[in-house]
């Protein structure tokens, strides 16, 4: 119901624009290091790199944290209203934290154990599953459960499609490429 602008020629300060469509009112928010995420029942919610939470501004600018992620590595990725959260503190293991915006709550949580887990890359979508991948690990978001579906092998690379995914493994030199629900091999060059 709004269209959003966003403007950082005054950066670092990033101008946060909301018009509402129906009204024409605007709603603005001018800040440094937030990330829009949603914008749900005039709330707006944004990721504060700054803080390392998830907020929600309403429209007289009260903020709130509706999730702080106590870390000192966090790194986000959106997809519609689903946030991967992925935090890590020194000398722990990587966790990766589901977290839905309609419901404002996490909805699963994975222990990242892969070498170089350090954030979530190559996030891709195909066949309403949500891939990407943590470390060496290929991670996959079915809409209920978050799962590393290759546990014993790492990856090197993948690639989602509609008829599929290629999946190149480390130490492998075939290029494997399995249904979309990683469950049957088709075939492998």
């Amino acid at each position: 119901s709004y269209i959003y602008t966003y403007d950082g020629s005054d950066y670092p300060r990033v101008n946060h624009h909301f018009e509402k469509i129906e009204n024409g009112s605007i709603f603005e928010h001018k800040e440094r290091s937030l990330q829009f995420l949603e914008c749900s029942d005039d709330n707006f919610y944004f990721f504060s790199r700054i803080a390392k939470s998830i907020i929600k501004i309403d429209t007289e600018h009260r903020i709130s944290d509706v999730f702080v992620a106590s870390a000192e590595k966090v790194a986000i990725e959106r997809v519609d209203y689903i946030v991967f959260i992925f935090r890590k503190n020194p000398f722990d293991k990587g966790v990766i934290e589901v977290y839905d915006l309609r419901a404002l709550k996490v909805i699963d949580t994975f222990v990242c154990e892969g070498e170089g887990a350090s954030g979530m890359y190559l996030v891709s979508q195909a066949e309403g599953k949500i891939f990407f991948t943590c470390g060496d690990r290929l991670m996959v978001w079915d809409g209920h459960y978050l799962s590393a579906p290759f546990p014993d092998r790492k990856i090197i690379s993948y690639r989602a499609t509609h008829s599929g995914v290629y999946i190149s493994f480390v130490g492998d030199d075939a290029l494997y490429f399995y249904d979309s629900d990683l469950n049957n091999l088709k075939w492998q060059r």
